[in-house]
């Protein structure tokens, strides 16, 4: 069985690959770690572990992650400008923090690297948010990891923040036409985690042999998770 670690174990996708992780039987312990202390008291706590961390010093953390190797890192991360209060903050924490957490993963090259991006990430853009994230996506892919994942999902539905993105806002009422037109156009998060989980346990397929970085787009994670 394998063992895992997530980064990003509370926000709007990375809670549900944390309960999706957590009860799947194929893992055999689940290791996170967060700006503050796990209060998990529920099904399957015996496999789990939790490293309180400090993101502006992650290399002071770094013994905690070497005890153990890992077969999968889930990686959530992520804010936004308004959120992150500039531009510069932004990039910080959505690709510094990634990047960084990244490379304390020990033997990255017998791990596969799970990163949640966006639909239209290009580090060529000239808009903040998708250019960060094609970055991030292209950095990544130098690590050295068996392999990297990068998840493309559209408008994030169901996502249950505490306060609403300014682009989801306004996006929201017109999810229902856009899904209409396009397969692309949004996903549920407890979607994108499903699709994580069954790509790293091999119950769908979404690679070439010897591949090291796959893209998964939005319609992908609806193909591998209709069923359910």
């Amino acid at each position: 069985m394998a063992n895992v670690l997530i980064l990003g174990a509370t926000g709007a996708v990375g809670k549900h690959v944390f309960q999706q992780a957590l009860a799947c039987d194929k893992f055999a312990h689940i290791t996170t770690v967060g700006r503050r202390d796990s209060d998990y008291d529920g099904p399957h706590k015996a496999k789990l572990s939790h490293f309180k961390v400090d993101f502006e010093n992650l290399e002071a953390s770094k013994s905690n992650l070497q005890g153990r190797k890992y077969d999968f890192v889930f990686c959530s991360l992520g804010t936004s400008r308004k959120e992150a209060g500039s531009a510069e903050a932004f990039v910080k924490i959505d690709q510094g923090y990634v990047l960084n957490a990244s490379k304390l993963v020990p033997s990255p090259a017998d791990a596969e690297f799970f990163y949640v991006s966006s639909l239209g990430a290009n580090p060529s853009s000239s808009f903040l948010y998708p250019r960060t994230k094609g970055e991030t996506e292209r950095d990544l892919a130098k690590v050295g990891f068996k392999r990297v994942t990068i998840m493309r999902p559209g408008f994030l539905e169901n996502a249950e923040r505490k306060e609403p993105r300014i682009a989801e806002r306004i996006v929201s009422p017109f999810v229902g036409i856009f899904k209409m037109i396009s397969d692309n156009a949004s996903v549920g998060v407890e979607k994108v985690a499903e699709a994580m989980v069954k790509l790293a346990t091999g119950q769908c397929q979404h690679a070439q042999d010897g591949e090291t970085v796959r893209i998964v787009n939005n319609a992908d994670i609806i193909k591998m998770t209709k069923s359910s």
